[in-house]
Order: C-alpha cells, then structure tokens, then sequence
C-alpha cells in the first residue's frame, strides 16, 4: 500500500477469516503481527487476538535512514523475517531476521539474514510451509512481473523462480500466504496494491487456478493488503487481512467457498480495536507464528507439533536452532505457548 496523505490519517486493523473467535471457543488467541509501512521507523506490531495487548517494535533495517518503508513479515518460530522498501519504494537490499520475543523483538541476528533472491527488486511478502520460506518480489522498481522463491529454512540457495500469471501489471501486489488442500500447494494474492480480490495461482506455473474471492467493502476501510493463515491441509483456512479499518473481525473461508464471496460476520464479540501501533501509516504484510503442526487447543497439539518438527528439521536440536531458541527446552516452552498448554 503506497504512503498518501488520505491513508496516513487511517488507523489500521486486521480482518480475521476463519475460526470465530478462537477465545469464545476455549481456544488460546493467536499472535498476529503486521510490519508498518512508514518514512523509517516503521514498527512491527503484534497483537494476541482478539483481546490484545498489543506490543511492537522498531526492527532495526528501519532505521537505516529515513525512509526505510516495511513490508514482508513473517514470524517463524521465535525469529520474525522482515523486508524493508529503500527510498520509501526502491529495492530491497535483503531479508533481515530478528528475534520475536512474544512480539517484543530485539536486535538482528546477522547470521540469520537471508539474500534477496532477486537483487534489485522489492521483496513485499514472506509466507512459510513445510520447513520453506517463500519470498513474493517484484515490488516497484525496474523489475517487471511477479515472481515467488523459496529456500529450506537454514539453507542459503534460493530455489527457480516462480512467475505470476495474473492480472496485477504494475507488481504492486501486498498480500500473498500459502494454501494447502489434500497435499495440493498454491499461492494466494491479491490483485494489486492495496486490492481486496485475492486469487489462487498455481505453484508451479504460476497461472490462475480459476478460484478467487474478494472481501465485501466495509464503509470507509476500502482497502486490503497482508493475508496469512496458519498451514492446514484440511479444505478450511484460517485466514487473517490487514486492511484500514478501526476492528478485528471473523470470519470462514473452505475450498467450497473459495470461488464466491465467503460469508462474513463482524459481530461485537468479533471486533476489536488492534491498538495504536498498527496505525502508524498502514500495516503490509502480516503473519502468524508459524512453524508447528499442532492445532491450538486440541488435545494432541504438543505431540503433533514435537512430531512435525522432528521430521521437518531431523530432530529437536537442530528445530530449536532453526527456529531461534537457544535450547530444545525453550523450543519446548515455545510449543507450549503456541498450543496453550
């Protein structure tokens, strides 16, 4: 979403798509951090949906000059992967990581940083799946089209590129996640900057799977930019959007509503103010904590999560490394607060 004086006035929200109200279920909330657009120091806000609190940070790839402009976040384990726009729309110079600390944040971590996989462009979304990051870049710039990459977590080569067939010309794109249904992975993003049509590519050819949606326009909050949603391989996503808008809403999006306009409930028990540090000019991309397989709440969420981690990364030490815990008992710990043991 580009920096105007109309949306500097807007506070920011996130949509929520999917579980109603996971507290009223007797579930934990889930972590939802957005990083802000801003002319430099641009916090990283996250808020414990739906209640708060609310807490941020300024990551330090914003405060390299003045106009350091957020974009791409991605919270993975205890680290959470950012990008920065230079001169407010320029390229991005790579992919910083610093540590999440409950959304408290801290310094980076050299060591974790990732390579811009596309020198010279904007890298404007980061999304996870199944031990990958994925990185959508194109934004602004000389860079013509879309394009997605991934690479193994812990790994320093990036995979081919991925180009995006779609309707957004001008690469100006702010919402992209992954989707997964029955072992099928595809990509969803919206139309272009700031739209609130989201459509489904194909992930190896990069071409419109057919299926898309678009969230109804609410009075005053036109516009939509980060989507994420916890991995699921189940047909139902839980889904989240930023968009401009005073509240945090719910609702549900399966396979058999995917082509159509879901249906939407923002209903008081849903709403809730994010809390000031999401208003700072306008929130970008936004993630959950990703990283465990387990379900929040469910009676097997720490067996399942131990489980998937074992098996992703080889087993638990070298998990807490890759993830940024400096033991297996604070990875351990980490699981616990993810499923709310």
């Amino acid at each position: 979403m580009k920096i105007t004086a109309a949306k500097r006035a807007g506070p920011i929200s996130v949509v929520f798509i999917g579980l109603l109200c996971a507290t009223a279920q007797g579930q934990p909330s889930p972590l939802v951090a957005g990083n802000n657009a801003a002319a430099g120091n641009g916090p990283i806000a996250t808020t414990d949906f739906p209640e708060g609190p609310t807490v941020s940070f300024i990551p330090d790839g914003a405060k390299v000059g003045t106009d350091s402009n957020g974009r791409g976040v991605l919270v993975l384990g205890n680290k959470v992967y950012y990008t920065e726009l230079s001169n407010l729309f320029g390229p991005t110079d790579f992919i910083r990581v610093a540590p999440f600390n409950g959304g408290k944040g801290g310094s980076d971590n050299a060591v974790w940083t990732l390579t811009n996989p596309r020198p010279g462009c904007g890298i404007q979304d980061l999304a996870y799946h199944d031990g990958r990051v994925y990185a959508l870049t194109g934004y602004s710039g000389n860079c013509v089209g879309l394009q997605v990459f991934k690479i193994a977590v812990g790994d320093t080569v990036w995979s081919a590129p991925v180009t995006i067939n779609g309707p957004d010309t001008v690469q100006s794109a702010d919402g992209f996640t992954i989707l997964v249904n029955n072992g099928v992975l595809t990509f969803l993003i919206n139309d272009g900057d700031g739209f609130c049509t989201y459509r489904e590519y194909d992930s190896n050819t990069g071409s419109p799977t057919g299926n898309n949606f678009t969230v109804p326009p609410v009075p005053g909050t036109p516009n939509c930019t980060g989507v994420d949603t916890q991995d699921s391989d189940t047909g139902t996503h839980v889904l989240f959007f930023s968009r401009i808008s005073f509240t945090i809403g719910g609702s549900a999006l399966s396979r058999a509503t995917l082509t159509t306009t879901p249906s939407w409930s923002l209903s008081a028990v849903d709403t809730v103010s994010p809390g000031s540090a999401w208003s700072a000019i306008g929130v970008e991309d936004i993630s959950l904590v990703h990283g465990f397989d387990g379900t929040p709440g469910s009676a097997n969420c720490h067996g399942r999560s131990v489980s998937g981690l074992a098996k992703t990364y080889g087993g638990m030490p070298n998990a807490a490394s890759a993830l940024g815990y400096s033991s297996v008992a604070d990875l351990q710990a980490g699981i616990d607060a993810f499923c709310g043991d």
